[in-house]
């Protein structure tokens, strides 16, 4: 049964065990797309499924520790079963609403802050922002988020991965466009995705 084990799983993945967790999340695997296949893009829904699970997957990775469990494998199983279905619901329903969103508003002309706009005292290479007048909390912003992200980048040793996660967060680039331009497979990009941030938690856990 999927459920004979699970509570001393659980438990190892909240001790810090890696190798545990990948297997809580692969057992949950089913119930994470069952919740967020409804609310997928429908232009490319099995994609749009993947990045939603790994969304959640790095959601119960962040919070594995905050799980209560029962009193036995069977009630563990179907506790944490309704946890991290609820967890994918809600990224899910979230993701959906900004897509919605995003289709109701007019595209605003992109600017490259690697040209100086009035008011702005920083530029980085290779990210862009709408057009306007920004205020000086949203440069403070974007200043500390992409100061961060270049450090954290800076920790990694794997190139291919420091290759991803710049992509993802700097260019704000899809996993699907990522794995067509580094010449990959889905599944290896989200893979190698998810290695580097369990290394970088403490760095830009906050950001993801």
């Amino acid at each position: 049964m999927a459920s004979e084990g699970f509570q001393d799983l659980v438990r190892r993945a909240q001790d810090g065990d890696r190798a545990a967790m990948d297997q809580v999340l692969e057992i949950m695997r089913p119930y994470i797309d069952q919740m967020a296949r409804p609310y997928a893009d429908s232009a490319r829904p099995a994609e749009s499924t993947a990045d939603l699970r790994q969304d959640t997957c790095l959601r119960a990775w962040k919070k594995i520790k905050l799980f209560k469990g029962g009193e036995n494998d069977e009630e563990t199983f179907r506790m944490f079963q309704g946890w991290i279905g609820q967890m994918a619901r809600n990224l899910s329903r979230t993701a959906k609403r900004d897509r919605d969103r995003q289709k109701k508003i007019p595209p605003k002309k992109m600017v490259s802050i690697d040209q100086k706009q009035p008011g702005q005292s920083t530029t980085h290479a290779g990210i862009t922002l709408p057009s306007g007048d920004p205020s000086p909390t949203e440069m403070v912003r974007t200043d500390e988020i992409v100061r961060r992200v270049q450090e954290a980048l800076g920790k990694i040793t794997d190139e291919t991965e420091a290759e991803i996660l710049r992509l993802r967060f700097i260019e704000e680039v899809s996993l699907l466009e990522i794995s067509r331009r580094l010449g990959m497979t889905y599944k290896k990009v989200r893979h190698r995705s998810n290695s580097a941030l369990a290394h970088l938690e403490q760095d830009v856990g906050d950001l993801i």
